[in-house]
């Protein structure tokens, strides 16, 4: 898998602002969940992503980021439902193609899947 794009800046501290909020201690698992991410293991970026959203659950980044990482690794069924639980929390743009990439990895989606993603 290629290596994942340039991080912007002020997203990252934003995220890691809204980490620090709920529990400061998790910032570094956030960190290690970025690294495996940026070098192509999602297994590892699945674990750490779950950690954090286990103690910051309401940070729809992180639960994005957690979604795109079980898809990736497999366990797109899994994905589908961070992606859903990130776009109930922030309507954004990045979490509704969070949830297609998701359900385009549970293939074949169906009709109202890929409305849903719309």
């Amino acid at each position: 898998m290629a290596a994942a794009a340039a991080r912007d800046p002020a997203q990252e501290s934003k995220i890691e602002h809204d980490v620090a909020a709920a529990d400061p201690s998790l910032v570094s698992a956030l960190h290690d969940g970025n690294d495996a991410t940026d070098r192509g293991d999602d297994e590892a970026a699945m674990r750490a992503y779950a950690k954090v959203h286990a103690g910051a659950p309401k940070v729809a980044d992180v639960t994005r980021r957690l979604c795109t990482a079980e898809a990736r690794a497999g366990v797109p069924e899994l994905g589908i439902k961070y992606c859903r639980e990130a776009l109930a929390e922030e309507a954004s743009p990045e979490n509704h193609a969070a949830l297609a990439m998701a359900l385009l990895a549970n293939q074949p989606p169906q009709k109202r899947e890929l409305d849903e993603a719309a």
